[in-house]
């Protein structure tokens, strides 16, 4: 049996699989601000508006993990004898700790919470929507703006949500508090050393979060790290390719639990390595288009382009090669707008995108809201209709995608409007490549499912048969006569757009 966690903005959610058969044995979710209301959370973390701090309690996150494996406990504790791996992956978020996890004498009859209380040396773990670190980020890249941009060598742009510029806020205005932090993990990798009872490494696809690391040379860059806190360098737990070993269980999970010696915990991936791997995103040319609250196209790549521009990132494929990262701020939300303004149901919009789109067709910029990454400013709605909302959004990821310069051979649609039974075929025409849908939610813990199966060296085509034969039995073929029309879209798209930021 395998064990598969992971850990979102909203919820922590634990899926057991029988590896023989791919079929799903147990699943259980803990809703943070539900089921531990107690922490006053609101979309799973806490918002000072005040301050402009975003960060959760990293108790929290101990909590749900006692409280996931009490039940599969109490469901079927024979099961848990069987489970031989656990792998997992995280939403961003910085942990401080003020000494090694290895001293940590855990007690099996005493909740994980009452004796972690005094290992922090900060509660408040920033996450990816902090938006108090904006002046340690420009900091940061003032600095390193005569070399070439840190975009270009860390892979993801240097903002208050990067782990980097939450690292130094701390260690600039909270000095003592630095001083006393022995250990900076990822949630990722905190939890992973909970699991072990020690100091588990940091995954190269979950290091990416902290802006600290070299994507090229896979090192921590040591000027960066010199120059965002004092002792950093010490403070970082060791690197690690993927797929690897963080460790076996340790003696309070086997106690309390009844987990085998021999269960082995890999090294927490990151969320988006997770769902690359959950959706079947396994080599070079592959991609997956996530049409949620935000939309990324993430295309799997062999080399890192010269230059990554401001709405886009690249980092460690969890497999080989990177993922490069387009993202759409403008996701769910205008496409939800339009439909209300035009009293189009939520079972409507099918039939308003199942049509012929010819070069005639109106093209309307997605821009409901200001997209702040790109720093274009909002449009008028008014006259928006639901095929312009969306064709403008799928086009002005594939203008934003041309910088890859390397081609994508299938793309794999996931989020809340991969429910759309016309969605398909639109990203198929506007791509020009195969598509495919996943209506999962439990994309992540697949993924966190499949890299246990890389590990033990599963062939790729044997992962693919056990766990998305379904899914690519379902695909959507490009019509070749709709090249030429969506090329002409998207110079009409990209003239629409230098207009609008000429204005």
């Amino acid at each position: 049996m395998h064990l598969g966690l992971h850990c979102s903005r909203q919820f922590f959610t634990a899926t057991i699989t029988n590896k023989e058969t791919s079929e799903i044995i147990f699943q259980k979710s803990i809703h943070y601000d539900e089921d531990l209301a107690h922490r006053d959370t609101q979309g799973g973390f806490v918002k000072n508006s005040n301050t402009k701090q975003s960060y959760l309690d990293p108790q929290m996150l101990a909590e749900a993990l006692d409280l996931l494996f009490e039940a599969i406990y109490e469901e079927n504790s024979a099961i848990i004898a069987e489970v031989t791996t656990i792998s997992g992956s995280s939403a961003p978020a910085t942990v401080f700790l003020n000494r090694p996890v290895s001293e940590i004498q855990l007690n099996p009859s005493i909740p994980l919470t009452d004796q972690l209380r005094e290992f922090y040396s900060y509660r408040h773990s920033p996450i990816a929507r902090d938006q108090s670190a904006e002046n340690a980020a420009d900091l940061i890249k003032e600095k390193f703006s005569s070399s070439r941009p840190i975009r270009d060598i860390t892979g993801i742009p240097m903002t208050s949500h990067t782990g980097a510029a939450q690292i130094k806020k701390l260690s600039d205005e909270q000095p003592t508090i630095w001083e006393q932090t022995r250990s900076v993990h990822t949630s990722g990798s905190f939890l992973c050393s909970l699991l072990i009872g020690k100091d588990a490494p940091i995954d190269l696809t979950d290091s990416s979060q902290l802006g600290l690391l070299d994507i090229k040379s896979r090192k921590w860059y040591s000027e960066i790290v010199e120059f965002v806190a004092p002792n950093l360098q010490e403070k970082l737990p060791q690197l690690v390719e993927p797929p690897r070993s963080a460790g076996f269980i340790s003696d309070y999970f086997k106690l309390k639990y009844g987990f085998s010696d021999q269960t082995r915990c890999l090294a927490w991936i990151s969320e988006e390595a997770a769902h690359c791997l959950g959706t079947g995103n396994l080599v070079q040319g592959e991609a997956s288009l996530v049409l949620d609250e935000t939309y990324s196209l993430n295309i799997s790549i062999k080399t890192i382009p010269s230059e990554v521009p401001n709405a886009c990132k690249v980092t460690i494929h969890p497999l080989q090669g990177y993922i490069a990262h387009i993202y759409l701020e403008n996701g769910l939300t205008p496409l939800i707008h339009t439909a209300k303004r035009l009293n189009i149901s939520h079972e409507a919009i099918d039939s308003h995108l199942d049509v012929i789109h010819s070069v005639a067709d109106e093209i309307h910029l997605p821009f409901l809201q200001k997209e702040s990454a790109l720093g274009i400013p909002n449009v008028n709605f008014d006259k928006a209709n639901i095929l312009s909302v969306i064709n403008g959004q799928l086009l002005h990821l594939k203008l934003f995608s041309q910088w890859i310069e390397q081609p994508m051979h299938s793309i794999i649609i996931t989020g809340e409007a991969a429910k759309l039974e016309s969605i398909g075929q639109l990203c198929s025409n506007i791509y020009q490549t195969p598509s495919y849908s996943i209506r999962s939610i439990n994309i992540p813990t697949i993924g966190a499912t499949i890299l246990e199966e890389i590990f033990l060296d599963t062939p790729f085509k044997e992962i693919k048969n056990k766990y998305h034969t379904e899914v690519f039995s379902k695909c959507k073929l490009p019509e070749p006569y709709m090249a030429n029309v969506y090329n002409i879209s998207l110079n009409k798209y990209h003239q629409i757009l230098t207009e609008h930021l000429s204005n």
